[in-house]
């Protein structure tokens, strides 16, 4: 295995792997803390007197939308863990192991599959709690402006009640955020790859064809 070289094609996607799975989990991270804090915020601050309770928005939205909840913490969990899937089979496609080979195509598969699940449930369900939620945020900083002096602030945009662009977005989602996994995929599938993760050495190029305008041998 050791005086197998690296195809570069493996290389450019340990690399893409571990540089997406590093910053993603870096991310995910992030976003769990803040959406953590900002939970711990609304379930132990009260409003002054007078003002609106913008835990309402929320709680109008879940009643709404009670799936939703666990959607949001399925996808943070998933997240995490394609992001560290992504980074460890980085590390094993760099070191030309067999297992990060499949673990790189166990993960595309499982991207795939969460980016049509995101996508459907966002065209059935999702992209209609966004509306709401939206639409309630509004109506809270009216309420809110009510009991304060000062103008109104700005109403946020939501383009119509209609979530049929918003679907079509959804749809052409699927198939660009799968490029990637359906490309890592292909490439792992080749035989030249197949053969370096296997320890044998590449194939060579027939004569004939290293001959053809660059040899000195007549055809």
């Amino acid at each position: 295995m050791a005086n197998v070289p690296r195809p570069g094609a493996v290389t450019a996607i340990a690399i893409l792997n571990l540089i997406v799975g590093g910053f993603g989990l870096l991310g995910c991270l992030c976003g769990c803390g803040s959406i953590g804090g900002m939970s711990y915020l609304l379930a132990t601050s009260t409003p002054p007197a007078g003002q609106p309770d913008p835990r309402q928005v929320f709680l109008v939205v879940d009643r709404a939308y009670p799936l939703s909840k666990w959607v949001i913490v399925g996808s943070m969990i998933a997240g995490l863990l394609v992001m560290l899937l992504l980074l460890v089979s980085g590390i094993g496609l760099l070191r030309l192991r067999s297992w990060g080979r499949k673990l790189a195509i166990a993960t595309a598969l499982f991207m795939i599959g969460l980016n049509v699940i995101d996508n459907v449930y966002a065209m059935v369900q999702g992209n209609a709690a966004v509306m709401k939620i939206t639409e309630e945020y509004q109506r809270f900083l009216q309420e809110l402006a009510k009991s304060q002096p000062g103008a109104a602030p700005p109403m946020i945009g939501l383009g119509g009640r209609d979530s049929a662009p918003i679907s079509i977005m959804n749809v052409s989602s699927i198939f660009v955020e799968n490029t990637y996994p359906i490309l890592l995929i292909w490439i792992m599938m080749l035989k030249s790859i197949r053969r370096a993760f296997a320890g044998e050495a590449p194939l060579a190029a027939p004569r004939k064809e290293l001959d053809r305008g660059w040899g000195d041998a007549a055809d």
